[in-house]
């Protein structure tokens, strides 16, 4: 998390993406199997099934979803391809290593710390402020915890900002239906809709440029963190 020069590829650089994107749960998108990533079709899509790592919340969490064209143009396909050719299973393999028995969402919310911390110091130390009085009020004043479920959150509520009726909404998101209508007689949305859907997500990173894929160093040797326990 310090500026630089470098970009690495890893599930604190894709999954704050995918929460945005597509709206996915953290424990949902850190527990993703390579083999769940299908890219070779006319709409690339994850394949969310309950597997070894994790497990789903809900009946409705099994689901297809379609990878937002953002996440490929940031070198998504690279990426899982880089992570296929080392033999991993996982796709963010750096979440889980030996017998540890952590979540996989708990770790990543505990690899991303840092960053955690410099998003909260951000809605305190405005660094465009031109009076002293100003600043210094704001950061006096109480800041809520940043938490990444706020993302899911946001990504629905602007669906429904947009107009997106409630049964496709929980299409994407993985929830129950509200009623046993909905439940039981509204058809699963089809992936062109669903990407449709999707792309109705405001935009928050074009301004990035895509770069090679660089894993961490652990992942790439297949060693254990740096921060791993015996």
């Amino acid at each position: 998390f310090v500026s630089g020069e470098h970009a690495f590829h890893c599930a604190n650089y894709f999954v704050p993406l995918l929460m945005h994107y597509v709206g996915g749960r953290r424990e949902e998108l850190c527990g993703f199997r390579v083999a769940e990533i299908i890219l070779d079709t006319p709409i690339p899509y994850f394949e969310l099934v309950p597997n070894d790592y994790r497990s789903l919340k809900t009946l409705a969490s099994d689901r297809a979803l379609p990878i937002h064209p953002e996440i490929l143009r940031l070198n998504f396909e690279a990426y899982v391809k880089a992570i296929e050719d080392l033999g991993y299973d996982l796709l963010f393999p750096e979440l889980r290593w030996g017998n540890s028995t952590m979540p996989l969402g708990d770790r990543f919310y505990k690899n991303f710390k840092n960053g955690l911390t410099l998003i909260r110091n951000a809605n305190v130390d405005g660094k465009n402020d031109e009076e002293d009085e100003a600043r210094s009020a704001k950061k006096n004043r109480i800041v809520q915890p940043f938490k990444f479920r706020q993302i899911r959150k946001a990504f629905g509520a602007r669906l429904k900002k947009k107009g997106v009726h409630s049964e496709e909404r929980a299409d994407l998101m993985g929830h129950t239906g509200s009623n046993v209508n909905e439940e039981v007689y509204a058809d699963p949305t089809e992936l062109q809709r669903m990407l449709e859907l999707m792309q109705k997500i405001p935009n928050v990173t074009s301004h990035l440029e895509p770069r090679s894929v660089n894993l961490l160093p652990w992942v790439r040797d297949n060693l254990p963190p740096p921060d791993a326990r015996g």
